[in-house]
């Protein structure tokens, strides 16, 4: 995975310029996130990554470090396998 094509996705989804995307980043911050947008978000992440994205992995998606922490994490446990 390269953190690259993640926030290429997510600045997508969010309107929000690369470079600006911070780990710390939630909802709070990104006046464009809302549930339709993180529902887009997850649909985007999956097909781009060919992932399935499990309900309590999304509601636990507070934040953009979440979200790279829970992209990545499955793309590790996919190499493993």
């Amino acid at each position: 995975m390269s953190i690259h094509e993640l926030d290429k996705i997510i600045s997508a989804v969010f309107g929000v310029e690369g470079e600006l995307l911070d780990d710390n980043m939630s909802a709070h911050e990104i006046p464009s996130w809302d549930s339709m947008a993180q529902f887009r978000l997850i649909v985007e992440i999956e097909k781009a990554f060919n992932l399935v994205i499990e309900y309590d992995e999304i509601f636990s998606m507070n934040t953009l470090g979440d979200i790279r922490r829970i992209v990545a994490c499955k793309l590790n446990a996919r190499v493993t396998e």
